[in-house]
């Protein structure tokens, strides 16, 4: 199967894409800038397009049997990248006749399934800085969801980097006592997500806690 990747080029688009390719399917990397692909470019087919494109975008859909969104935050995108983004892959998605979309949310934006501690004190102060974030990402689910696409919704918590390290999954409830997630696990949800997950679903993923030495020599022992 082909799987196209919007921001193949960006720290977890890069990863997802390497992971379709090692599982033995093809990609198509969907980027504004494709001289930031560097080596991944001679296996990926490469498609040029911004967030805001709509034939660009269904261009590089085009033969795909799933879409896989990594668009996310930075400092120097929009505030409302995300909720752009999905208009734009709705709409493209619409023209090349594809169902299969998963997004790549966020796990701060609900409290539900969380603890005390993190759904009365930390969700709320964490909403007071990232408030814009937090409301594209709202609104890029909200249009997400009302559409008849067979989505899949996917919030990992805060993102590192790291090698991964295996990854917990739960649907729709938050992973309770999990607050980070390393890029290359993240990457490895999304692809089996869409490969597995069961349309009009939301999954909520964070990395698992690393083992320590100590821990891993009693249980070696």
């Amino acid at each position: 199967m082909r799987i196209a990747v919007i921001g193949a080029n960006g720290r977890t688009g890069r990863l997802v894409a390497e992971s379709v390719l090692a599982r033995g399917h093809d990609v198509t990397a969907i980027v504004r800038s494709p001289d930031k692909l560097g080596e991944l470019a001679r296996r990926v087919r490469v498609v040029t397009a911004s967030a805001g494109d709509v034939d660009g975008i269904a261009t590089g859909i085009a033969d795909a049997g799933a879409v896989i969104s990594t668009l996310g935050h930075s400092p120097s995108s929009g505030d409302e990248v995300l909720a752009d983004g999905i208009r734009t892959d709705l709409a493209a998605m619409q023209r090349a006749g594809h169902r299969r979309l998963v997004m790549t949310s966020a796990a701060g934006i609900t409290t539900d399934g969380d603890g005390w501690f993190t759904r009365s004190i930390l969700k709320p102060l964490l909403g007071l800085v990232l408030r814009k974030p937090f409301t594209d990402t709202r609104n890029a689910e909200a249009l997400l969801r009302a559409s008849d696409l067979d989505w899949v919704i996917v919030r990992p918590p805060m993102l590192r980097d790291g090698e991964a390290n295996g990854y917990v999954s739960q649907e729709r409830l938050n992973v309770r006592g999990l607050f980070t997630m390393n890029r290359a696990d993240l990457a490895e949800a999304l692809v089996d997500l869409t490969l597995d997950a069961s349309p009009r679903t939301v999954f909520a993923v964070a990395s698992k806690k690393p083992v320590r030495a100590a821990q891993r020599q009693k249980i070696d022992a």
